[in-house]
């Protein structure tokens, strides 16, 4: 019995928060439920006076019910049966339900939307607890007496027809079959026992109609959410699969050019360092200034890449070179010359040719060779080379160093 009201509890707890969110769903998802109808008891009676098409007409039940999304919902219900005899008042017999019901909107699982907006089916199983009170008067139990009645757990299913109206509104017209168990009572007021198993299988049928109001703000309850028919963009997919593949080509391309890139830079870092320890032989051989040669004669330069100002790393070696020359001849000064290539405009690339030649400036002074052994001077667009090879414009992009 605790577990069955926990489970009530949890089940408004769920109802309430999702509700307070439903506002900003395109549909709404809360509904209030009423229906009346007749309830009667189904299973064995051993009292002549009642039969099982006896009817009585005062079963309702109430329910707020809330759907998770179109196919799937939660309601708490509370519901009430009464029977009696009716040739001898032989017995009446009042159950009252709550219950935490799971339910199906079989109409929206089976796309009803496609050839109707109009009607649509819920399935409805769930849990609860049920109270049986019995007429003290007419008992034939005293348990009956002493303990006013019977508490007992119940089981439900049912479907549920539905006719929509307007937006708002529907009507209902429901079929809903109970079981109770864990009972000390038959629901005729005898004593559930061995010899009394036969009476009835305490088993109670509703048929209900009433009507489902819909709550929220937008124009339609998930109930009856438009069929959608979702669009067919096998063209689009694959004109999009064109585009990734076009975009791989061109990563592909540019992967490749920075390959070729790294090759050319280690080639030219190979070249500075081979035409560095020849000059060094030279000099070592000769009076004659070979590194002052090389260097007015560009075979010593520092390079950057594509619009920037900071020589790249292949650079180390001929600025060293140009540090090294200064600090063995103090008496010489520099001129350093800088270029770019030809993308973009001349005024532009005048001043990009004067800032690399200034930050070789500033690498050499702080090497230690004084500001007043070093020129600057702008040499603007070198068009030396052919514009459209990414390769050569490489080789132009440079500070030259002219030695005396």
């Amino acid at each position: 019995m605790k577990l069955v009201k926990k489970l009530l509890l949890a089940s408004l707890l769920v109802i309430a928060t999702n509700a307070i969110a439903q506002e900003q769903e395109e549909f709404n998802k809360l509904s209030i439920e009423a229906n009346f109808g007749t309830s009667n008891l189904t299973g064995l009676i051993v009292y002549d006076s009642y039969y099982n098409d006896t009817y009585s007409p005062s079963g309702f039940n109430v329910g707020l019910r809330y759907m998770l999304n179109q196919k799937f919902g939660l309601k708490f219900e509370v519901a009430n049966d009464m029977a009696e005899s009716v040739n001898a008042n032989l017995f009446k017999s009042n159950i009252f339900h709550v219950n935490v019901v799971g339910v199906v909107n079989v109409g929206q699982a089976l796309d009803f939307q496609k050839f109707t907006n109009r009607f649509s089916l819920l399935l409805n199983v769930g849990l609860g607890y049920s109270n049986l009170t019995i007429d003290e008067a007419l008992a034939t139990d005293s348990f009956v007496n002493d303990n006013n009645g019977d508490g007992m757990v119940n089981a439900k299913v049912g479907l549920t027809l539905q006719t929509r109206i307007t937006d708002k509104l529907a009507f209902n017209v429901d079929a809903s079959q109970r079981y109770m168990g864990h009972r000390k009572l038959n629901l005729d007021g005898s004593s559930f026992n061995e010899t009394s198993l036969t009476r009835n299988d305490a088993g109670i049928l509703n048929l209900t109609a009433g009507l489902t109001y819909y709550l929220g703000k937008n124009k339609r309850h998930s109930d009856w959410k438009p069929f959608v028919v979702i669009p067919d963009l096998t063209n689009e997919l694959e004109e999009l699969q064109k585009k990734l593949s076009e975009v791989e080509d061109a990563a592909v391309t540019k992967r490749e050019l920075d390959a070729l890139k790294k090759e050319m830079e280690s080639k030219i870092q190979l070249g500075i360092a081979s035409a560095t320890q020849k000059a060094d032989e030279a000099l070592s051989a000769t009076t004659k200034d070979i590194p002052g040669h090389l260097m007015n004669n560009d075979f010593m330069a520092a390079y950057f890449d594509f619009n920037k100002r900071k020589p790249t790393n292949i650079s180390t070696n001929g600025i060293d070179f140009l540090v090294t020359y200064l600090r063995k001849n103090p008496n010489s000064k520099v001129t350093l010359i800088g270029y770019a290539d030809e993308i973009g405009n001349s005024k532009y690339n005048e001043k990009l040719s004067n800032d690399r030649a200034q930050s070789v400036k500033r690498v050499i002074m702080k090497a230690g060779i004084t500001e007043d052994r070093i020129m600057i001077k702008v040499g603007g667009v070198d068009d030396s080379v052919e514009p459209s090879s990414a390769e050569a414009r490489t080789l132009v992009r440079r500070v030259v160093f002219r030695v005396n």
